[in-house]
């Protein structure tokens, strides 16, 4: 694609860059391993003293599991058959986020494998319901955590079709509500999500394989209740937000320790990716 410059500078930002980072000392965070082997292959390499991985934490206070049936209530949604739940800025429009694999699953399965009402709450942007059969996709605006978690809470399934994902701390949202996942295997969801553990996860693009998979989820209740057990306890166990801020804390005490008594040490950078 011819760039949208008159002439294309990337050659020299490069240098640049590379110049840059030669002469610094970073300490590099990410919050999952898929994006630190990208760091650890990019410009950064060089300019790297110490790198951790610490994934993003969650207010397990706030997210948390809920009676379904009451959650459902509070929803501006009929209360008939299932619900899934898919969340994301900019959901119908950000092209990482796939949006047309998802609604091609659903449409899939409003005239197939279907035996009740399925509703699809789409929270991120507005726009008019569809409807395809026995499924239904409402379209929501974003909505801030305290109404974003009782979609959570009264969700069958919690359904994410990303062709890119960092991390997907919408998913570890869901989990830390016992929502069971469906979503694609890109980036770090895996590191996030478990196959066969926590949810189930397919290929991206693959609208048959994820309408196969909400199709087993909601088939089998007792399944879908072991697998949100599952999670919920993965999700206590390692997105716990104080957890998180712990890590750090200890990681900057060994970092100002190693350089305590150090002169004419070049400036240290901290960054987070």
């Amino acid at each position: 694609m011819t760039p949208a410059v008159a002439r294309d500078a990337t050659r020299v930002n490069w240098w640049r860059k590379r110049r840059a980072f030669a002469s610094s000392h970073l300490y590099l965070a990410t919050n999952s391993q898929w994006l630190m082997e990208r760091a650890r292959r990019s410009l950064l390499a060089p300019a790297l003293i110490d790198s951790r991985v610490i994934v993003t934490g969650i207010d397990l206070r706030q997210f948390r599991p809920a009676p379904k049936t009451e959650a459902r209530a509070t929803l501006p949604l009929p209360a008939d058959g299932h619900l899934a739940v898919f969340a994301a800025f900019q959901a119908l429009a950000n092209p990482r986020k796939d949006y047309p694999t998802l609604r091609a699953a659903f449409a899939h399965l409003g005239h197939e494998g279907l035996t009740q009402p399925l509703h699809l709450a789409v929270i991120g942007q507005s726009g008019p319901v569809e409807r395809h059969g026995l499924v239904t996709i409402h379209h929501l605006p974003f909505l801030p955590a305290e109404q974003l978690v009782r979609y959570y809470q009264a969700a069958d399934l919690y359904v994410h079709a990303a062709r890119c994902e960092i991390f997907g701390l919408v998913l570890a949202e869901a989990m830390a509500c016992g929502t069971p996942v469906v979503a694609t295997a890109v980036g770090g969801i895996p590191e996030v999500v478990e196959s066969g553990k926590h949810g189930i996860l397919t290929p991206p693009g693959d609208a048959p394989a994820l309408a196969a998979a909400v199709r087993a989820l909601l088939a089998d209740p007792a399944r879908r209740a072991a697998l949100g057990r599952q999670a919920l306890a993965h999700a206590r166990q390692r997105f716990d937000e104080e957890q998180t801020v712990r890590r750090y804390l200890e990681w900057f005490a060994e970092i100002l320790a190693n350089d305590r008594g150090r002169t004419a040490q070049p400036r240290a950078l901290f960054g987070v990716a």
